[in-house]
């Protein structure tokens, strides 16, 4: 019996991205004919704040620390706009104030002063390093309210997990999911997501998403304009009433690499009753032997599905085009 495995391609689209090459010319001053050069030091990769601070405030946790990326903030009710003077802790970093839309959900520019509606306003502060790829964000919730400051809730080792975990991922899309502990309050959830460029992870893009929770709730988001082929670090944060985070969890996932519309192999072959040897996608040629009692095999091809690619499954001269498993006579003699 010979099987002949034709494939069929799918022409796909790719647009590449857009390559920006930047050349600098060092040129070196000649002195009475002799010459001097100088190395550039590395560039910072700190992107961290010193000091952070607000105007106006009565109730700030937890205190300012520079690796703490989480706070709950309260203003009086007469409070309306906040001023934030965040500090970089190296001279070469660039620092960046975004408020929350409070029509889209999105991240908007702001400068130091941020105008406070009623009730909870989100603020982060984005600091990316001299390198210019490596970044920190540090996000602040502030609301405005003529009740008394929250009683505050500290993130425990003791809380039951949430079973954050990854659902799937396509070449432009994530999925995640998470339970909320039953009998725990949780006020809201906050979501985010880290692209890793190869060294480390940056931070969440323009989008982030956030929601109310309960104890005993299942929550789950896919999340799409990712790049293909990479790998992507989701936090999740639960908080409660005060607004600052009691549980944390994180999850890596990568999403998968683009079509390779030149890709015609197969990724395995099985054959019901017959053992040809082991599949080897580069190996186009099996011999095997079956006893007469074996009539019939159900011919079972498994294409990469990334690849986008079609089959043709040909036995005995009659063609089975796209079978994922099919079931073939055997005569007597070769096949």
């Amino acid at each position: 019996m010979s099987l002949q495995i034709r494939p069929a391609l799918i022409s796909l689209f790719r647009i590449a991205p857009f390559t920006i090459a930047a050349t600098i010319i060092v040129a070196a001053l000649l002195f009475g004919g002799t010459s001097a050069s100088a190395q550039a030091d590395p560039l910072s990769t700190d992107a961290t704040l010193s000091s952070l601070t607000l105007s106006g405030t009565t109730y700030w946790h937890p205190s300012f620390d520079p690796d703490t990326t989480w706070y709950a903030v309260q203003v009086g009710d007469d409070v309306s706009e906040i001023t934030v003077t965040p500090t970089k802790n190296h001279w070469g970093a660039t620092v960046r104030i975004e408020e929350r839309s409070k029509y889209f959900n999105t991240w908007v520019y702001s400068d130091r002063t941020v105008e406070l509606d009623r009730g909870r306003n989100r603020v982060r502060v984005e600091v990316t390093a001299q390198d210019g790829t490596t970044t920190k964000t540090y996000y602040l919730t502030i609301t405005r309210t003529t009740t008394p400051p929250p009683v505050t809730g500290e993130l425990s080792t003791d809380d039951p997990p949430v079973n954050f975990r990854t659902t799937g991922s396509g070449q432009n899309s994530a999925g995640v999911r998470w339970e909320v502990p039953n009998g725990r309050h949780i006020s809201e959830y906050v979501l985010t997501w880290h692209e890793h460029n190869g060294t480390e992870y940056i931070s969440s893009p323009w989008w982030d998403v956030e929601g109310k929770a309960s104890g005993g709730s299942g929550i789950g988001w896919s999340i799409g304009r990712l790049k293909p082929d990479t790998l992507y670090r989701f936090d999740l944060a639960l908080m409660n009433d005060a607004l600052i985070p009691i549980i944390e969890a994180s999850v890596t996932v990568r999403t998968l690499p683009e079509p390779d519309p030149t890709d015609a192999t197969l990724t395995n072959l099985t054959l019901s009753d017959i053992d040809f040897g082991t599949f080897d996608p580069d190996t186009t040629s099996y011999t095997a032997t079956v006893p007469n009692s074996v009539s019939d095999t159900a011919i079972s091809p498994t294409v990469n599905e990334v690849n986008g690619a079609a089959f043709v499954i040909s036995a005995n001269g009659v063609e089975y085009p796209n079978f994922l498993r099919k079931v073939v006579l055997l005569n007597v003699g070769s096949n």
